[in-house]
This record gives structure tokens, sequence and C-alpha cells, in this order.
């Protein structure tokens, strides 16, 4: 019973959030890992996440994994994401913590999955964005991904978006002469 309140919690805490937005983004891509258990695999994941101001962004991911072998895994995680005030935008750190789901011989596994991630996030417009990221926890020792992404404004007036567009165009604003 505790977990499902914590559950609800947290589910309500990540709406709520996203809602409160200044942005929103989605993303999917490859990405590859080496199991602590097993060798290298490799696979694919979906981001979906919500900046909360210019610096923190929180949201899931959730990615499958296959070693070509006998393991296959369904990582589903939270995460967290800081983008370091620096000269040149891009440079994130982040944090991930959740399940992951190992289909091994016939059997189901769940395992707590959590680790470090710091990657750069290159914008090819206000919208578009790739991210490549290095990551490191438990049960991968590494994993590495390439999320092509887009990100949009449920906001008229977002100060992201403004402050982070260099060419940001206000010809569309008619003045009235009096």
């Amino acid at each position: 019973m505790k977990r499902k309140i914590l559950f609800v919690v947290i589910l309500l805490s990540v709406i709520s959030s996203f809602v409160m937005a200044e942005a929103l983004f989605f993303g999917t891509g490859p990405e590859g890992g080496a199991f602590t258990r097993s060798g290298g695999a490799i696979g694919g994941g979906v981001f979906l996440g919500g900046e909360i101001n210019n610096q923190f962004a929180i949201g899931v991911k959730t990615g499958f994994l296959h070693d070509f072998d006998d393991i296959n895994s369904l990582n589903i995680q939270g995460f967290v994401r800081y983008q370091l005030p620096l000269p040149v935008d891009g440079f994130f750190v982040r944090a991930d913590a959740g399940v992951l789901m190992l289909f091994y011989d016939g059997e189901t596994f769940p395992v707590f999955s959590g680790g470090l991630a710091a990657g750069w996030r290159y914008n090819f417009s206000q919208n578009w964005f790739l991210e490549p990221a290095l990551r490191f926890g438990y049960p991968y020792m590494w994993g590495a991904s390439l999320v092509l992404g887009f990100r949009f404004s449920p906001r008229i007036n977002n100060s992201y978006s403004n402050s982070h567009n260099n060419s940001y165009d206000n010809s569309y604003i008619e003045y009235e002469e009096q």
C-alpha cells in the first residue's frame, strides 16, 4: 500500500512539473551499454521531459537493450538533468533512477537501475536538437546514447526560448501610430 501511495505521489509530481514546465521535449534514438553481468548490448530508447527553467529538467525515459545472446532488458527510469551554466551552452549532467527488467532464460528479474550521465545538447533550431550522452551506473558499467529530439513550449511567452534564441524575430509586432 505504501508503494502505491509513493507511486501516485511521484506520478502527480511529474505531471504537475510538466504542466508548469517552460518547455517540453521528447526524443528517441539508439543506445548501448555493457551490463555488469554480461557483455555489451544495443537497442534504442525514448525520452519525455519538461524543462523547469534554464538549467533544470525532469522526465522519464525508457530503453530496450539486447545482447544478441540470451539477455534482453527494458529500462524505465525517471531523471533529473542540470544544464551547467557555462559560456558555451549545451553541457549537462543527469541523474537516473528506476527499474530494469531483465529477461533471461524465460524468466523476468526486476533490478534497481541508477546512474549518472553527462552529455551535450546541440540545438539545430529552436525546436530540434541532438543529444549524445555517456553514462555509468548499475546494473550497467557504462552506456551511451544519441537522442534526436523535439522541444516545444506550451506557453506563449517563454523566457527560455527567447533568451536562448539569438535570432529572435519580433517583426510581427505591429505598432499603432498615434
